[in-house]
């Protein structure tokens, strides 16, 4: 189990069922159930760890119970029966990954686990921000990449992603008014606005995600309780946006500065005016598309001498 739970009082011993028939009870417990279910599909092809009665599944209710924590669970086992009780839909969930890890565990090392048949096992976070970091920036991930990424994140009970999403590097997110991001910024190769940097070779490389793209992984990544920060990193590592978009630079600015990557002026300049119908509105169409509340600046590494032309 990860992590090991806080209070494990389980007892008995049984082999290991052959899959588990959920019995979810609420709304709350629906969509959890359902999660679960989609998740150990994917991970798991053909294990079919969520199955029918008709084909030996275990049944497991999952049943919405007040006076847990935010993402707390408790699992109690019966001889032929468990029941995960949770507060939240996340708690619901979190118990089920448990349960899960615990049937994959018995089933591939019988002779080291098996699984209990009384008891109880009540389990809750020591660590609220459970998170992975993913820079899409220097190197693309597809969408379905990422998918994969978030469902491997809620199996281990993580509950935030950071997407790394621009750099001096590159741009990857759409921006309705500001087209030129993803057809300039986007890409590397030799010829283009942006060279060919960290091994990707002299053809066209990169890409982006669509909106309608970042709104099924957000989606998903709800249904695996987990929330999406994304990173818009300003004011330095811009170089990308400021060749997509000169208009952003300050014709008056004099003299010349590189970061610490070796990228020249490539910070955003507060003195110059579009900058702010820039930022804001950019902020404004990434906060339409996360709704987590959490938006990360990046603000790192803005040379010394950026500004002071």
């Amino acid at each position: 189990i990860i992590p090991w739970p806080r209070k494990v009082e389980a007892s008995g011993s049984r082999i290991a069922p052959a899959g588990f028939e959920l019995k979810p009870v609420g709304e709350l417990a629906t969509r959890a159930a359902k999660a679960f279910a989609d998740l150990t599909a994917e991970l798991f092809p053909v294990e079919a760890i969520v199955r029918p009665a008709a084909e030996a599944g275990m049944p497991v209710h999952v049943v919405e119970r007040p006076g847990f924590g935010a993402e707390a669970y408790e699992i109690a086992f019966a001889e032929n029966s468990a029941t995960v009780s949770a507060t939240t839909r996340q708690g619901l969930f979190y118990g089920l990954v448990t349960l899960g890890q615990m049937l994959r565990g018995a089933r591939q090392y019988p002779a080291t686990f098996s699984f209990p048949t009384s008891g109880s096992i009540s389990d809750e976070p020591g660590f609220a921000f459970r998170g992975s970091h993913l820079d899409v920036a220097r190197q693309f991930y597809t969408g379905a990449e990422v998918s994969r990424l978030l469902r491997i994140m809620a199996w281990n009970k993580m509950n935030r992603f950071h997407w790394h999403l621009t750099e001096d590097e590159a741009w990857r997110l759409e921006i309705d008014a500001y087209p030129a991001l993803t057809e300039i910024a986007a890409w590397r190769g030799h010829g283009k606005a942006l060279p060919p940097l960290l091994g990707s070779g002299p053809q066209p490389t990169g890409g982006y995600y669509s909106k309608r793209v970042v709104r099924e992984i957000v989606a998903l990544a709800d249904d695996l309780a987990i929330a999406v920060i994304p990173e818009i990193d300003m004011p330095g590592h811009f170089y990308a946006a400021l060749q997509a978009l000169p208009e952003l630079r300050d014709p008056d600015e004099k003299g010349e500065y590189q970061s610490v990557q070796g990228f020249p002026n490539n910070s955003l300049n507060p003195a110059h005016e579009p900058v702010y119908q820039f930022v804001e509105t950019v902020i404004d169409e990434v906060l339409e598309l996360f709704p987590a509340g959490i938006f990360h600046l990046g603000a790192d590494e803005v040379p010394l001498a950026a500004w002071s032309g």
